[in-house]
């Protein structure tokens, strides 16, 4: 408000300042948006009439122009959603909350559940001691753990966890929820390392930290052990570092030493450390109910989707003039936006929001979406002759068609975003994003061609049924 107020005292000042133009002239310069307007309509409907010769009257010209107005209003960048602090990532957590109660109702079964997984991970903020698990599908013996527990003991207090070998959870690579919860992991292996450990360190999470302690108590031979250092780094993932590995001989007296750049980092980054693994566990936690919320979004945003294509396609199938049919797209997809929004419960505004439909919508005319609907509709006419398409609206159901690609972009976009938790796009790289997005979502679509014909017959009889004539005919 102050920001418009000061635009227009500003505005005033200058007028009143230039020679020749007085106040009251000034307050008639808003009329000329006004006038420009109406030349400019009136000069657009010489074109489409005069030169252009196209039966069109002056709705069907605000529809262009509209449509033009649509397609071409600049992208506003897409905003942050939740702070990455640990309260802000306890929030969405709470909201991912709020929506399967909203979404499940009386079938929220795992209410209490989620409720007290939550709150098990929030009565862990706060606290001082750093927790370290030594890991690995084999372990050495209870006094080797001991000792290493003394090697890595410094200026601040510790709690060392010595885990079970690791086995498959379930038939998965995953960690048991304990080691997840640990600040470090001490992965120990031997020399050569098997497959089952390197899958193991594949399937670690990349921002849990892991330091891996190498058993190779042959010394005799340097150039060998040399040749072993360098075959072991390049089987290792990548995300592994030079540093992120040492090499053990077998004496619990060098342990204190193969630790030394370890200990640094265990003692002097302690609290910071803490804080990461609070993140991430909660990050993680967030990224697990919203998995198991997606899939119950895409049932309602399915039935959403169904009903949007058939009412663009009825508007477009009794509409009087083909150039509104872009107009009735986009108002419909603005609509089906909104819903969606509320749906994944997206914090966009409306305006960000409809940015965001404009730019998957050009992104679909772009990489030719409509015309790949239109030129297998017309194969199919020909195919089946005078059938179910010789009196129907071609224009309708690739209105359709495109509202199903759209719609399924923008949800592709919508749950990525809310699985990413924290967003910040430009406009320039969202036009990339969104050629991706539109992209993936025309092939999936395809898949589901012959579907889509299906409901396209059993739309277009109860269409005429209802006694809804089209505006006009293929053949």
């Amino acid at each position: 408000m102050f920001q418009q107020t000061a635009l227009t005292y500003s505005v005033k000042t200058n007028l009143s300042e230039t020679p020749g133009v007085s106040a009251n002239t000034a307050s008639l310069i808003p009329w000329r948006s006004v006038i420009v307007s109406c030349g400019f309509m009136l000069t657009a409907e010489c074109l489409f009439r005069d030169v252009l010769h196209l039966p069109i009257d002056r709705l069907g010209i605000v529809a262009v122009i509209g449509s033009w107005w649509w397609l071409t209003k600049p992208v506003r960048p897409l905003g942050k959603k939740i702070p990455l602090t640990i309260e802000g990532l306890r929030e969405g957590c709470q909201r991912l909350l709020n929506q399967f109660e909203r979404l499940e109702g009386s079938k929220n079964i795992q209410k209490s559940t989620r409720e007290k997984e939550l709150e098990s991970l929030c009565a862990r903020h706060g606290r001082e001691v750093q927790e370290i698990a030594l890991v690995g599908t084999y372990l050495p013996e209870l006094k080797i753990s001991q000792e290493l527990a003394l090697s890595i003991s410094g200026s601040t207090a510790i709690v060392f966890h010595q885990a079970n070998p690791l086995s498959l959870n379930g038939g998965k690579w995953e960690l048991p929820q304990s080691l997840m919860r640990c600040d470090h992991l001490i992965y120990f292996l031997e020399i050569p390392m098997k497959a089952a450990d390197l899958r193991w360190l594949e399937n670690i999470p990349s921002d849990q930290s892991v330091w891996i302690l190498v058993h190779d108590p042959d010394t005799s031979n340097i150039k060998q052990r040399e040749e072993r250092s360098i075959q072991f780094r390049d089987q290792l993932p990548l995300r592994f570092e030079k540093n992120q590995y040492r090499f053990w001989n077998g004496n619990s007296s060098d342990l204190k030493a193969t630790f030394e750049e370890f200990l640094f980092q265990l003692h002097n980054q302690g609290p910071t450390r803490i804080i990461q693994t609070e993140k991430r566990l909660i990050q993680s936690l967030h990224s697990k109910w919203n998995q198991e919320l997606e899939q119950i979004r895409r049932l309602y945003f399915n039935q959403l989707q169904n009903r949007t294509q058939w009412i663009v396609a009825a508007a477009v199938f009794a509409s009087p003039f083909a150039s509104t049919d872009l107009l009735v797209v986009s108002v419909a997809n603005s609509l089906m936006v909104q819903e969606m929004a509320r749906l994944w419960d997206c914090p966009w505004e409306l305006d960000q929001l409809r940015a965001a439909a404009t730019e998957l919508s050009k992104a679909a005319l772009r990489l030719g979406v409509i015309e790949w609907s239109t030129n297998n509709l017309l194969s199919l006419a020909k195919l089946e002759g005078t059938t179910w398409l010789a009196t129907s609206s071609l224009q309708a159901l690739s209105a359709a068609y495109l509202t199903r690609v759209v719609s399924r972009s923008m949800a592709d976009l919508l749950g990525s975003q809310a699985h990413e938790i924290n967003i910040g796009m430009n406009p320039e790289a969202f036009k990339q994003e969104a050629l991706v997005l539109v992209a993936r979502a025309a092939e999936s679509e395809k898949l589901d061609w012959l579907g889509f014909l299906k409901e396209s017959k059993r739309w277009l009889q109860s269409s005429m049924n209802r006694g809804l004539q089209p505006s006009f005919t293929l053949f």
